[in-house]
This record gives C-alpha cells, sequence and structure tokens, in this order.
C-alpha cells in the first residue's frame, strides 16, 4: 500500500464552513467558498498539511473540490479530504458529534456524498437535527 504521509504532519479534520451555521450561529456566516483565501493563510500559517472541511450533517462537493485545488499549489497543504460531522443519538438524550472522513480514491463517490445528504438517505434519516445511532451508520 502507498503511503500519504511519510514524516509528522500538522492535520485538522474538524474546520466548518457557512453550512454548519445551524449549530455554530453567526461565527462561521463568513466560511464562504468566495473565502477560502483565508482559510488557506491559516492553514499556511499554521503549517497544516492535511485537512477536511467537516461541517455539521453536510458536506458541499464544491468547497470541497475548491480547497482540494490547493494540493496541486506550492503550499503546506498536501491532502484535502472529504468528511462530515454528524450529530447522532447514541442514547437516549444524549447528542454526540461524529467527525467521519471518507475515502478520496474515487471522485464520483465523494460528488454523490452531497446528494446523499441533502436528497437521499441523508436526509430521510435525519430527524429533529439529529441522526440515531442506526440510521448513522446506514448513511
Amino acid at each position: 500500500m502507498e503511503k500519504i504521509v511519510n514524516r509528522g504532519l500538522k492535520i485538522d479534520l474538524h474546520i466548518h464552513s457557512r453550512f454548519s451555521s445551524k449549530k455554530d450561529g453567526k461565527k462561521v456566516v463568513d466560511n464562504t467558498i468566495e473565502n477560502l483565501p483565508v482559510l488557506i493563510e491559516n492553514l499556511e500559517h499554521n503549517n497544516v498539511g492535511m485537512c477536511a472541511i467537516t461541517d455539521h450533517d453536510f458536506f458541499s462537493y464544491d468547497l470541497y473540490k475548491k480547497l482540494k485545488e490547493e494540493e496541486n499549489k506550492d503550499n503546506c497543504i498536501k491532502k484535502v479530504l472529504p468528511g462530515i460531522e454528524f450529530s447522532v443519538e447514541f442514547e437516549p438524550n444524549k447528542e454526540i458529534h461524529i467527525v467521519t472522513i471518507f475515502d478520496d480514491k474515487d471522485d464520483k463517490k465523494v460528488e454523490k456524498i452531497e446528494e446523499i445528504m441533502t436528497k437521499g438517505i441523508g436526509k430521510e434519516r435525519y430527524l429533529e437535527g439529529k441522526f440515531t445511532r442506526r440510521d448513522y451508520f446506514d448513511v
């Protein structure tokens, strides 16, 4: 198996965009695709080599692809992964957040994540602002 990482690497797999505003409120309102240069500047400032935007219960393919373009540039960002932070009720009245990272080898599958979350099983199973434990695993 080919290694992605050959040495120590700073990672940030818990970045939110404006799509997390239902849970994060106004603090993410400016985290848009147009403002990606601000995020990229901060990732470079902190020498972060691997990252993922993991919005609450949502995935934006356009935002992911735009940030993924940084992999081909001469900066510290070596890998951008697709992900979602799922809100899950594992026990009655106990919600936890699970940052879930997806394989990026098949871009056609990555592209379908947004549709699954907005029109497919993700939308069907997202009830009262969260997923049940079983629904999380089904999605």
